[in-house]
């Protein structure tokens, strides 16, 4: 696993977008841009990893994080 930076948010939305092909759902890749830069700029929201087989990016894994006001604390999502 390797930690993605800003500079991967075109791979990640490229990533996105063909795990929605065969879905009904359209990606809308501004968007989906945005969300990824806006996780990637500020670690207390999240984190994003790529899954590799050996050097090669095959997926990713995002873990977003939520405040949670009767636990009065962060938790994973």
């Amino acid at each position: 696993m390797r930690k993605a930076s800003i500079e991967d948010v075109p791979l990640l939305v490229t990533m996105m977008a063909e795990f929605y092909s065969d879905s009904p759902y359209t990606l809308n890749p501004r968007r989906a841009t945005d969300a990824f830069v806006s996780l990637l700029s500020d670690e207390r929201l999240g984190h994003v990893w790529f899954i590799q087989s050996g050097a090669t990016d095959v997926g990713y894994v995002v873990v977003t994080y939520c405040h949670s006001m009767p636990l009065g604390a962060w938790r994973r999502l």
